[in-house]
């Protein structure tokens, strides 16, 4: 799957770091609506409609707080899957996370405290930091595996379906939802584009 921007992109937006040391001296650029080439970076992206649930992984989804940003800026694990949050950097961080406007939980963390664990139990969570309020990442918690995060191409790779017609998503923090219809034949890959705005 793909996910494209058209029209001209905007610039690159700088977050106000300099104002925290333990941040450092090199710039730190807004994640929340990054395109490059054309490609929509850090959108989900689903199939609707499989029958069936997933089996949480035994491996958990992990965020890192590095550079005083959250790495990776979204992530998608599936409901009932381990969450381990971990702080690389030299200073402190806050682990604030949000269900909607309800706070899910909140945790300071300095540099070589065990990684925080908790279990991907709401659809999205998002991760602020008390600290750092610029800092803010997404996880996306789902029933089923057929999902993905596009990368620096716009592309992501899901999950094989059984034959069928489905609906296919992308979710974008800023652009919203993007869905359209695709069949899938048996034996055949199937390649969709979705495109913004």
């Amino acid at each position: 799957m793909k996910v494209s921007y058209t029209g001209a992109a905007p610039a690159p937006q700088q977050l106000k770091s300099q104002a925290f040391p333990e941040c450092g001296t090199t710039p730190i650029f807004d994640e929340s609506l990054v395109i490059k080439n054309g490609a929509l970076v850090n959108a989900l992206v689903q199939v609707k409609g499989v029958p069936g649930t997933a089996t949480p992984p035994a491996t958990p989804v992990t965020i890192d707080q590095k550079g005083c940003q959250y790495h990776p800026h979204v992530a998608v694990g599936v409901m009932g899957q381990k969450l381990a949050i971990s702080n690389s950097d030299p200073g402190l961080h806050n682990v604030h996370t949000y269900a909607g406007t309800a706070t899910v939980f909140n945790q300071a963390m300095f540099k070589g405290m065990k990684p925080i664990e908790k279990i991907c139990d709401k659809d999205q969570i998002t991760f602020k930091c008390d600290v750092h309020p610029f800092m803010r990442a997404t996880v996306y918690c789902l029933s089923h595996p057929y999902v993905g995060v596009t990368g620096e191409t716009g592309e992501a790779t899901v999950a094989i379906v059984p034959a069928g017609t489905y609906t296919v998503s992308a979710t974008h923090e800023k652009l919203g939802e993007k869905s359209q219809t695709v069949t899938v034949t048996a034996g055949q890959a199937a390649s969709v584009t979705l495109t913004y705005p």
